[in-house]
């Protein structure tokens, strides 16, 4: 039987701001919602309610580094040196983190990340066969949320939606072992759960209650 969320549980974190969440969650108790949620980005969400409130927010990015660690194999060279940035922080090298951020910031305001030069020309070819266009841009779609998934890991304050990039994880994984969307959106409830129990090893249900200290 699903234990109800007690009052005080409610006061420590308001899930209410992502509504799909709150439907699931329901009146699942925090234990419940630790233990049991199924996506990577709702995981996220929950954990940085809880440990903003206690404020650990170096907790919070070790658990986004975590889960951005998966994609680095799409990464361009400035998302990878973002995720070392990130572990700076994480690390307590504060200033040395944020003197790196502010030029990669910058870095990435300037990325073309879509398509490189020889894959337009390669699109640009008469007659280019159907499956050629779909892995050229299925390949180039995957660097994309890459990099957008490493700009993410580097927002080291408490900016509002930076967990929901967890979703763009488990996709560009999805996409990686698919041929079509449907397969993709067959993949991902697996690999929510596979990033979720990632994450759940490196903070216990006790951190969620103490702030991770």
């Amino acid at each position: 039987m699903k234990k109800a969320m007690t009052d005080n549980e409610k006061k420590l974190i308001d899930i209410s701001a992502v509504k799909e969440f709150a439907e699931w969650a329901g009146d699942r108790d925090l234990a419940t919602i630790y233990k049991e949620c199924p996506r990577a980005d709702w995981f996220l969400f929950f954990v940085k309610k809880s440990l903003l409130y206690k404020v650990n927010i170096r907790k919070y990015v070790s658990l986004k580094i975590i889960c951005a660690k998966n994609v680095l194999d799409w990464m361009s060279d400035v998302s990878t040196n973002a995720m070392v940035t990130a572990k700076e922080f994480v690390d307590n090298d504060w200033a040395v983190a944020m003197g790196n951020k502010k030029e990669l910031i910058r870095k990435f305001a300037d990325l073309d990340c879509y398509l490189t030069k020889e894959e337009v020309k390669e699109l640009l070819v008469d007659g280019i066969d159907p499956w050629d266009r779909y892995v050229i841009s299925k390949k180039a779609t995957m660097r994309a949320f890459s990099d957008g998934i490493a700009h993410d890991t580097l927002c080291l304050e408490s900016e509002s939606k930076d967990w929901r990039f967890a979703e763009y994880v488990a996709r560009v994984l999805a996409m990686a072992k698919s041929n079509s969307t449907k397969e993709e959106n067959e993949l991902k409830p697996d690999i929510h759960l596979r990033l979720v129990d990632q994450m759940r090893k490196s903070i216990s249900f006790a951190d969620i209650l103490t702030g991770g200290k």
